[in-house]
């Protein structure tokens, strides 16, 4: 987690699910590369897929949810979302199944003006109550702080 900077902007992130999502990836990224020195098909199917892994790497490592006095950016594995102020009612935490495995996890929630709550399943911690909170906990208590201040 980045703290808030002065220019009433911050970052919020989870390094062991970037590293989950990333390091596979580039990991398989790599070994495409021994395919070029075979052959011309080879060598394309060997950058080509490094390329592919390469991207999807980056993005895993810039996973995390991003607010700045525009509004809040959520960058996924896959996608980018971003809300303005204004369009956002509240931000909570609840614990839902996630991936293909449903595994239960407590998940960064979203709710906007027109009451749709958007769940951001690539956000999430462990369900384990601790002493300390999850940084989906610190970071829905930090967004709303910040909604406070700007609605």
């Amino acid at each position: 987690m980045t703290p808030p900077q002065s220019g009433g902007a911050g970052h919020f992130e989870s390094t062991y699910i970037r590293v989950v999502n990333a390091l596979p990836i580039g990991f398989i990224g790599l070994v495409c590369l021994f395919a070029i020195g075979s052959g011309v098909g080879g060598s394309i199917f060997g950058v080509s897929m490094a390329l592919v892994c390469t991207f999807f790497t980056v993005r895993g490592l810039r996973m995390g949810v991003s607010y700045s006095p525009e509004g809040v950016t959520v960058r996924g594995f896959v996608r980018t979302r971003r809300w303005p102020w204004d369009g956002i009612r509240e931000f909570s935490v609840a614990t839902k199944p996630v991936g293909a495995m449903a595994y239960r996890r407590k998940v960064l929630l979203v709710t906007l003006r027109s009451g749709q709550v958007v769940p951001l399943r690539e956000q999430n911690a462990s369900p384990k109550d601790g002493a300390s909170p999850s940084w989906v906990e610190v970071a829905a208590a930090q967004l709303n702080r910040e909604l406070g201040q700007r609605v």
